[in-house]
């Protein structure tokens, strides 16, 4: 992929899993494979790479913080995902965490194929907000929003679902002009719960990329209006996810999250997800805490597991 880095374009190698056998990693076979994919993407001319790691090792260039929205508190109680505050009753958790049934945001509709050109620019000029961004071509947008939406009729791999989706993206067309002028997207990473016979499976969403076009409007910071638009957008990406059985809906600390997570009742996680660059240098970036004047997120623009 092509990633932004400040000022700087360069194409790098990006790092999604690097997975050893539970039985194997007392063996150092992760130095191994390290080697062995710098190896192959420096034969194709690839000399930098971007990863994320849950542990700390030198030297992250930011770090961001999970957050968790509950989407089925009985449930998540019950594997201990999440506990009853003591100033709370079950009841009482379930109504504050209930999800509205309709969408808010008006000319909301699933993205298809024709929309394509127009979340590419969208998408482009919506990055150039932030430090560390991906530069994303016509294909690779539609490879990264369209590629995992599934096969067959919503509703026939489960409510909300196509068969073997596992990406949802969604965009806001205004019926007069019929330009997108926003759009969001999410997607599934369902993760054993060990020693539950009952829930065995945690149906997590993900949030993923985003845009508006109120991001460009004079003063939509600084009045809040770019806020106050990416709750709608955003709380929309909620009631889609519960629609579809999701059990909880997981944000990190980055792009334009921070403003609105506890808004739309996102509580605070423990994980921590550290970035990191191979092969290249640059200052801190702001992700869970502001960096050089840089508000907190807005120096990530890479969503990355």
């Amino acid at each position: 992929m092509n990633l932004r880095v400040r000022s700087n374009l360069i194409p790098v190698s990006e790092i999604n899993y690097l997975c050893v056998h539970k039985k194997l990693r007392s063996k150092r076979l992760a130095p191994v494979l390290i080697k062995e994919v710098t190896r192959r993407v420096n034969l194709v001319g690839v000399f930098q790479a971007i990863y994320t790691a849950g542990v700390v090792v030198p030297t992250p260039v930011s770090v961001c913080r999970y957050h968790h929205r509950l989407l089925n508190v009985t449930k998540l109680i019950d594997i201990r995902f999440a506990y009853v505050p003591r100033n709370m009753t079950l009841a009482r958790m379930i109504r504050v965490n209930k999800i509205s049934s309709s969408l808010a945001v008006p000319g909301i509709r699933q993205m298809e194929d024709r929309d394509v050109l127009q979340v590419a620019d969208l998408f482009t000029r919506y990055m150039q907000r932030f430090d560390l961004a991906p530069v994303f071509d016509v294909d690779e947008v539609k490879h990264q929003f369209m590629s995992g939406v599934g096969t067959g009729a919503v509703g026939d791999g489960g409510p909300g679902r196509r068969v073997g989706q596992v990406t949802w993206t969604y965009v806001v067309e205004d019926p007069a002009t019929h330009r997108i002028t926003d759009f969001f997207s999410f997607y599934s990473l369902p993760s054993t719960v060990i020693n539950s016979s009952k829930n065995p499976v945690l149906e997590a969403a993900y949030l993923f990329y985003y845009a508006s076009e109120t991001a460009f409007v004079g003063g939509a910071e600084e009045d809040g209006a770019l806020k106050r638009r990416l709750e709608a957008v955003i709380g929309d990406a909620l009631v889609v996810a519960n629609e579809a059985n999701f059990d909880v809906f997981n944000a990190l600390t980055l792009m334009d999250n921070v403003p609105i997570l506890q808004d739309l009742k996102f509580g605070v996680g423990d994980g921590l997800l550290n970035f990191y660059l191979y092969n290249w240098r640059t200052a801190p970036l702001a992700g869970m805490n502001s960096e050089g004047g840089v508000p907190a997120g807005k120096g990530v623009g890479v969503v990355m597991l």
